[in-house]
């Protein structure tokens, strides 16, 4: 982020001074993340990130430019700057975060803030964000850097353009209008084709974001354009820029395509914006109000400060904190904001510390390093368990990430036969689980079963993409429109002779309320029985409150009972009382349903998140291995009939297994 301070290059413009209306559009960018993270309304707060991309390009590239127009460039002079205006805060709020992450977070979740610390000295952050959110991760209250993926973005930004806009300057002036052109036009396009195809990638990486700061650059690159705009002109399009911005910020929300074509709406705003209050309008000097300028003064800060605040918080109370506590906590944000502003950005900025610039840099590179090396630390000691007692422990399995995550199945993978495999490796007997993320986490009892009945086991499972064939769910994390390319490769190994058992788990009530679900379900049991195949249909497990282990923890930590952590029986069964009616109506010959939640109860109806101390759960819906196993009589007598020579029969009643094992849940 630069001062919104602005000389245009020499003989194209007259000399601008301090845009004071800039920092009131930083004002509008900031508080618009900060609702949207806080859940306080704007629903489509996300583009106040895309409005900082294109105010960045441009004030980067009017200083650029101006200085090169004036033969007096300097990439130390730049980067002096840049290390003025960006490291301090964002090492003291780093560090800040590092430390509280100590006292705050469970080993998992603190030892990915280590590698996340790691990363964001490497000016990583955007790729190692994009690389770890995904379905296994509980919610983003785990990444209380995660807002730091803009600022890496436009770091890596800022490594760039100078050395191209110095080459073109040096070699081929005539080519830098062009090449703006073609570059912010390539990388639209690669957005636009990346945000359909792979909208993880598209929407963390600079090639896919470029574009939103090359349009700044462009505006800076035509500082005559339009100059003979008549002012009703420049206050058309002034007020039909913000309000392409409050737009954007009212309608969108997080189903829409980012950072596709409707990032045009916010960013060509933003660029409507700037470029009317060359001369300032009436939406100039609103935005210029000073409680307004104030807020874009400190929203750097404010920025940096705010999400960690909502993610610790939203860790151990997201569904227990009303608007006014979010409210309070963003006060507070903004208050250390302020603090951070006038304590650490302005004395570093103007050079009232380190005014030397050696001693800046080797400041900024050894605490970045020191930082870097904490974090290290910090994920090779696994977040350090020792800090918590055992019993604290027993709640907080250690195998979540190595339950589920190693066993996905990609479609390549699928369609060349190459699946995980567990269980008796040399027997022709082979059990197929099929499934989502819920399929994932039975493997341990799985494999268990397979060992003991002499079966060898595969599974094809992928998360958010339920075993239903021609079911496109609506998930972004799923397969989407490829799971029924999925599914019908998985459904080519199901129908091979070998395969004598299919078990189908998912997270059913996840995907009940789709039309095509019933019908999809039936379709894919019928194919199954069909050609001989046993099928197992695993209905749902309880879905807890709250990501248990945190709520172990913290029930253990205020002298509260963890065994009165669970669901009620009644609660869970009217969640789920859509996806089990249809799974039980397909019970019969060669189609056994299975109730885990039995299991999982004891006599009080609680369905328990813990049992003898120890967590059944990794987080709100997947059970843990200890969970799996619990399961183990659901399935005995399944598996001790099919380990056996199977024996084709026509008249199998229905079975439904699910009896309350002899030992009660407590």
């Amino acid at each position: 982020m630069e001062s919104a301070t602005v000389n245009a290059p020499q003989g194209t413009a007259p000399v601008l001074g301090y845009r004071v209306e800039i920092d009131g559009l930083r004002a509008v960018a900031v508080m618009a993340v900060v609702l949207f993270h806080a859940r306080l309304g704007c629903p489509g707060g996300y583009v106040g990130v895309d409005v900082f991309f294109v105010i960045s390009g441009f004030l980067i590239t009017s200083l650029i430019l101006r200085d090169l127009d004036a033969s007096k460039f300097s990439m130390l002079d730049f980067w002096e700057r840049r290390v003025r205006r960006i490291a301090p805060a964002l090492t003291v709020w780093v560090a800040v975060t590092l430390a509280a992450g100590w006292f705050l977070y469970l080993p998992e979740d603190f030892a990915r803030l280590g590698q996340a610390v790691v990363a964001q000295g490497l000016v990583l952050s955007n790729v190692y964000h994009g690389w770890k959110i995904d379905y296994f991760t509980p919610k983003t209250d785990a990444f209380p850097l995660l807002h730091t993926w803009s600022l890496a973005v436009e770091e890596q930004f800022y490594i760039v353009l100078p050395l191209i806009l110095v080459g073109i300057r040096k070699w081929r002036p005539a080519w830098l209008r062009p090449l703006l052109w073609i570059a912010c036009a390539a990388s639209f396009v690669l957005a636009v084709c990346l945000t359909k195809t792979y909208p993880r990638i598209s929407f963390w990486v600079l090639p896919t974001r470029a574009w939103e700061l090359l349009l700044g650059s462009l505006l800076a690159a035509y500082p005559q354009l339009g100059s003979s705009a008549s002012h009703r002109v420049r206050e058309v399009v002034g007020w039909g820029g913000l309000a392409a911005i409050f737009v954007s910020i009212g309608v969108y929300d997080e189903q829409v395509p980012f950072p596709g074509v409707a990032t045009l709406l916010p960013t060509l705003g933003t660029v409507a914006f700037i470029w009317a209050n060359r001369a300032l309008t009436s939406t100039g000097r609103v935005l210029s109000w000073s409680p307004i300028v104030f807020i874009g003064k400190v929203s750097y800060s404010f920025y940096l400060i705010h999400w960690p605040v909502i993610a610790y918080a939203d860790y151990w109370f997201r569904d227990e904190m009303p608007w006014t506590i979010r409210l309070c906590l963003m006060d507070a944000a903004f208050l250390l904001a302020v603090l951070s502003y006038y304590v650490v950005e302005t004395p570093f900025r103007k050079g009232q510390i380190l005014s030397l610039r050696r001693p800046l840099f080797v400041s900024a590179l050894g605490f970045t390093i020191l930082l870097m090396a904490v974090g290290f630390l910090v994920h090779q000691n696994g977040g350090v368990r020792s800090r918590f007692d055992a019993q604290t422990l027993a709640y907080i399995p250690p195998e979540r990430q190595s339950v589920g995550v190693a066993s996905q199945s990609s479609i390549q993978a699928v369609e060349n036969g190459q699946l995980f495999k567990f269980g008796a490796s040399a027997s022709d007997a082979t059990c197929l689980v099929w499934g989502d993320s819920h399929a994932m986490v039975l493997i341990p009892v799985l494999g268990d079963l397979c060992l003991e009945n002499c079966m060898h086991g595969t599974a094809a499972m992928y998360a958010n993409t339920p075993p239903l064939l021609g079911f496109i769910g609506q998930n972004r994390l799923g397969l989407g429109a490829d799971a029924p390319r999925f599914n019908s490769a998985v459904l080519k190994i199901a129908l091979e002779p070998r395969v004598r058992v299919v078990v189908l788990s998912a997270f059913w009530s996840q995907y009940a309320q789709h039309p095509d679900f019933g019908p999809c379900l039936e379709n894919t049991v019928q194919q199954l029985t069909e050609a001989g195949k046993t099928v197992v249909l695993v209905r749902d497990v309880p879905t807890q409150p709250g990501h248990v282990p945190r709520l172990l923890v913290r029930a253990q930590a205020f002298g509260e009972s963890v065994q009165t952590v669970g669901v009620p029986v009644a609660a869970h069964r009217e969640k789920n009382r859509e996806a089990d009616q249809w799974l039980e109506q397909l019970a019969g010959p060669n189609v056994i349903v299975v109730d885990p939640t039995p299991f999982l109860t004891d006599e009080t109806g609680l369905c328990r998140a813990e049992l003898n101390g120890v967590t059944l759960y990794q987080d709100t819906d997947h059970v843990s291995a200890v969970g799996a196993r619990r399961l183990k009589p659901m399935l005995d007598s399944v598996f001790q009939n099919l380990g056996q020579p199977k024996q084709h029969s026509h008249s199998r009643p229905p079975v439904l297994v699910g009896e309350r094992p002899e030992e009660p849940a407590r």
